[in-house]
Formats: C-alpha cells, sequence, structure tokens
C-alpha cells in the first residue's frame, strides 16, 4: 500500500522556495505566498519556521534584525523522501489512468465509468459540505458495485478473477 505524504502545505512550501531560492527571510516566503494566491498569516509562518529550526530542517542566521533561513543536509534529505513519495503516488495514479483509459475488454466499463466519475469529483472536493461528501460516497459506491457485479458474473460463469 503505497502511503501519501503528509506534510503541511507551508512546510512544503518552505522546503521548496529553499531549494530554488537558497536562502530566505519570513517576509521573503510571505511575499511569495501572497504573489501565488496562498493564503497563510505571520502567526502560521513563525513558529513553523521555529519547529523546522528545532527540527534540524533548516537553519538560521542573524543578519541585522534579520533572520536568514537556509536548508540543512536534513532538509535536502527530507525534500528527496517527500519527492519519492509522491513520484510513488504518481506512479500508482499512472497506473490507474491507465486502466480507465485502456480499450480493452478486460476491464469493466462500468468500473471505468465509475472511477473517472469519482476521481474527477475528487479534485473539486469540499470536505465541509456534507451534501457533496455524500454525492462522492455514491460514486464510490457505484464503483465498489461494479467491482462486486464483475466478481460475481466471473464466478457464476466459472472464470477466475
Amino acid at each position: 500500500m503505497i502511503e501519501i505524504p503528509k506534510i503541511p502545505i507551508i512546510k512544503n512550501t518552505i522546503l521548496k522556495f529553499l531549494e530554488k531560492n537558497g536562502e530566505m527571510t519570513g517576509y521573503d516566503l510571505l511575499k511569495h505566498c501572497r504573489e501565488n494566491e496562498i493564503s497563510i498569516s505571520p502567526g502560521s509562518v513563525y513558529p513553523q519556521l521555529k519547529n523546522m529550526t528545532r527540527d534540524g530542517l533548516i537553519e538560521s542566521k542573524e543578519q541585522g534584525r534579520k533572520k536568514i533561513y537556509t536548508l540543512t543536509e536534513s532538509g535536502k534529505n527530507e525534500i528527496e523522501t517527500i519527492r519519492q513519495e509522491s513520484s510513488d503516488v504518481l506512479h500508482t495514479v499512472g497506473k490507474l489512468r491507465l486502466v480507465i483509459n485502456c480499450d480493452c475488454d478486460s476491464v469493466p466499463g462500468e468500473f471505468k465509468y465509475g472511477m473517472r466519475e469519482m476521481l474527477e469529483s475528487l479534485g473539486d472536493m469540499d470536505w465541509k459540505d456534507m451534501d457533496t461528501l455524500r454525492c462522492f460516497l455514491g460514486k464510490l459506491e457505484c464503483v465498489r458495485n461494479s467491482i462486486k457485479k464483475y466478481i460475481d458474473n466471473s464466478e457464476r460463469s466459472g472464470e477466475t478473477v
């Protein structure tokens, strides 16, 4: 089973920003987030920088009144770990796409259609909207039923699944 990386968006943003730019201040990050329409407050940034420094992912040096942050070796390793985990997830999604889009008789059309519908709605999921969640659950149930129907039909006809 593939584990989805669980990294806060702010931590990921800091790591990627530092990887690309080499160094930054908290203000540089806030400016970058504003320019890229990432809604984040100073009250979130500075504690995260402090935690990441404590965890050894970044280090800081004083430059006048500013703190300049840079990646540590541990931070670079963290980026590689995240990149590898993301690659594993993308590989799995690629396989799923192949199954959904294949023009073959071995994959039931009902399953392909249900998976496509489910994945499309997942991208726009509002996890606070109960109606949206119920609709998504219905799509999951359709996929489940199509697999169950395929298994039942195969067992009735004596095929091995």
